[in-house]
């Protein structure tokens, strides 16, 4: 299907380089998840060819036959005379050399395409996120090391887009809310006393603020926890692992 895409990119010009770089996320309003990235386009402007040899008449012309000339008699010594002509010699006619006739060079429509390989070494700027206040929700006891979280989005489906971190690391980007669950199975650290994780807001919707219905499930134990996240602060839940002791 089409994904619409908001591309924010930076000209540069580097000798007969040309480029555009930066990064897209999709477009509001959008139905799925469209993912994000970045975009690097690049163009080579070619200079033009030189002319060609211009002669057409070359490939078929033949030297043309001078007029035989008789010698010029020198006057200044009127006893002695001119050589009669020699009229049996036949003139030397030149090898003909082959020309290539000229083409017209066609036109040539430069389309910019995806490059692979950067021809310029510059490194395309990553997608970054604003430093935000955290917004402690709740705190959630678990008993197992691995647990499931289910993300919805909360109420009205309104266009809710949001990126999610735990213990400090990226686990998705520009994820759409729906009524279709967003699934994550997270493993607890045990080097750490408490597992964070933060919803991070990429937009507010259509009904800010930017809310979701996160369901958690430990085994047999089961939690809902509504997160709200806003421009300048980010909703978190804190999970405290805490395995069940043997009766």
């Amino acid at each position: 299907r089409n994904c619409f895409q908001i591309h924010k990119l930076t000209y540069f010009k580097e000798g007969e380089v040309q480029t555009l770089e930066g990064s897209w996320i999709p477009a509001p309003n959008q139905e799925g998840d469209c993912g994000y990235g970045t975009t690097l386009l690049s163009r080579r402007v070619l200079k033009k060819n030189p002319p060609l040899f211009n002669n057409a008449t070359a490939r078929t012309a033949k030297p043309e036959k001078k007029p035989e000339t008789k010698p010029a008699v020198n006057f200044a010594d009127k006893n002695k005379t001119a050589p009669p002509p020699v009229n049996n010699i036949k003139p030397v006619t030149p090898p003909l050399v082959k020309v290539n006739p000229q083409t017209k060079a066609e036109p040539k429509t430069e389309t910019p395409s995806v490059v692979k390989n950067n021809p310029i070494q510059r490194q395309t700027p990553d997608v970054s996120f604003e430093k935000r206040n955290n917004n402690l929700i709740k705190t959630i006891e678990i008993e197992n090391e691995t647990f499931k979280v289910d993300l919805y989005d909360n109420g009205d489906i309104d266009g809710d887009t949001i990126s999610l971190f735990f213990n400090g690391k990226l686990l998705l980007s520009h994820k759409r809310l729906s009524d279709k669950a967003i699934t994550l199975n997270l493993n607890a650290d045990d080097k750490k006393d408490v597992n964070e994780l933060i919803m991070y807001a990429e937009n507010l919707g259509s009904i800010p603020p930017n809310t979701a219905l996160m369901v958690v499930t430990d085994g047999e134990n089961r939690y809902e926890v509504r997160i709200a996240s806003d421009l300048q602060k980010s909703g978190a839940i804190r999970f405290v692992h805490k395995p069940k002791t043997a009766q």
